[in-house]
């Protein structure tokens, strides 16, 4: 029994250091990875210390098969040690201080908060709705309908970022305008894009479609709405930008999750899917008024089940079972984690990369057959900017910027690059961001999109 069991030791010892070693080869072709592919050779003087530390490794473990058996034991012993007590550190680490681990409970704030005002409003019999962002079709007079806008004419309640709360009252299609904007005979820009298109979390004269506005005497219409991806903005282009006819569309793209969250759940929806075929519309633009009733009806079943739920969602908040799934949630953030999302996504990405593709296309496409440009204009997020391993690994790597920007090229598009044509040349881009964009960081993108409305840059 005793050799039996010694036996099967010897056997995980030594498979353990095999596993090390398979570890250090693949650091040694991540690294060649990153560094000769990804950036071309261009930051060897940045990687040469992971080549030493993985070539070191390598011929550590592989010298150490040699060695006796009492040292390997104890080098696996050690080896384990380490990785789980760095480990046990960085959940620490970012348990303690990654904002990312504090989202939902930010979350839960901000809605009990939207709440509130909503209330407040309804006391002085003003009628409003918190923004929430609509996922799905409803079914009305046996017809089915996927609204990609808000409520119309109505207090909208925002979003507040910088300890001041951002409400708006929607135009006459539930977009961010004032609504004498849809009365101009010709409407020349259009902006089409997510929370940043929509001006995430500032006031109405500081979006970007405000700060254009200041820079031309041209008309400039804000189809931008939050938590839209690549999808639903084709749809908006079909559905409204399609009735207008303007000379000039400017996509937003966000870096943050347009492609890596928003896009994959929109091609979940076999609904949304339908807008692949050039010639499906739903016609929503005349829709409005049943698009207003589905959505306050809709929202008043969410307000009753949040009234239904709070209790119990507040007693389960106190015992040991949520603790602990708090703890799984935060788990999660691990840098670990970052490296699987990483594989994860650039597996799924060769999936949805071709429907980015096909979407762009059919964008440029109806653009175009009506005399207009459309521009492509990529939005960095703030994490690119606040520490090496984001800026290098996730943002570059889990984000494929250059991927998404050679799509945007190899159909010709007009590329507007906001990281390296404008925010390079600032100091420190995080000063331009709450969490979305601030006022300054609006004013500055805006004068440079300005250039493209007054005809300033020449390609």
């Amino acid at each position: 029994m005793l050799k039996i069991f010694q036996k099967a030791k010897n056997q995980f010892i030594r498979t353990s250091i095999v596993l090390f070693l398979i570890l250090s080869f693949l650091i040694l072709l991540y690294t060649f990875y990153i560094s000769e592919i990804n950036f071309q050779g261009s930051k060897h003087e940045k990687y040469i210390k992971y080549y030493i530390l993985s070539l070191f490794l390598i011929l550590f473990f592989l010298t150490s098969l040699r060695f006796s058996k009492k040292f390997q034991e104890y080098l696996v012993i050690i080896t384990f040690s380490t990785i789980i007590s760095l480990y046990t550190f960085e959940f620490y680490y970012f348990l303690k201080f990654d904002y990312r681990v504090t989202t939902v409970k930010y979350k839960k704030i901000v809605k009990e908060s939207k709440i509130k005002i909503y209330e407040d409003f309804k006391k002085m019999n003003i009628q409003s709705i918190p923004y929430y962002r609509v996922e799905k079709e409803f079914l009305h007079n046996n017809q089915v309908i996927f609204p990609v806008s808000g409520v119309s004419k109505i207090k909208t309640i925002y979003c507040n970022e910088n300890n001041k709360q951002i409400n708006y009252m929607s135009d006459r299609y539930g977009f961010r305008n004032e609504d004498k904007e849809w009365d101009n005979k010709k409407i020349d820009v259009v902006l089409i894009g997510d929370s940043f298109a929509q001006g995430a979390c500032v006031d109405n004269k500081n979006t970007l479609s405000a700060n254009m506005k200041k820079k031309s005497d041209l008309s400039i219409i804000n189809l931008g709405i939050s938590g839209h991806g690549p999808l639903k903005e084709l749809v908006v282009l079909r559905e409204y930008a399609e009735f207008i006819k303007p000379k000039k569309i400017f996509w937003f793209f966000y870096e943050g999750n347009d492609l890596t969250k928003d896009l994959e759940a929109e091609l979940s929806s076999d609904f949304l899917k339908k807008y692949f075929h050039p010639d499906f519309k739903q016609d929503l633009i005349k829709k409005q008024k049943n698009i207003d009733n589905l959505l306050l009806k809709d929202f008043r079943k969410k307000m009753l089940f949040e009234n239904q739920t709070n209790d119990s969602i507040t007693k389960l908040n106190n015992n040991h079972v949520s603790k602990f799934k708090d703890f799984l949630e935060n788990t999660k953030y691990l840098r670990l984690w970052a490296v699987r999302n990483i594989l994860k996504k650039n597996i799924s990405k060769k999936k949805i990369d071709p429907e980015f593709k096909k979407i762009l296309k059919l964008a440029k496409n109806e653009v175009n057959s009506w005399g207009g440009k459309l521009y492509f204009v990529y939005l960095p997020e703030k994490t690119r900017y606040q520490n090496t391993f984001y800026r290098e690994v996730y943002s570059d790597q889990f984000r494929n910027k250059k991927k998404i920007l050679d799509i945007a090229h190899s159909l010709n598009l007009q590329v507007i690059d906001v990281d390296d044509d404008i925010f390079y040349e600032i100091k420190n881009p995080t000063d331009l961001y709450y969490l979305h964009f601030n006022e300054s960081g609006y004013k500055i993108i805006s004068n440079h999109l300005s250039g493209y409305i007054k005809n300033e840059y020449y390609f």
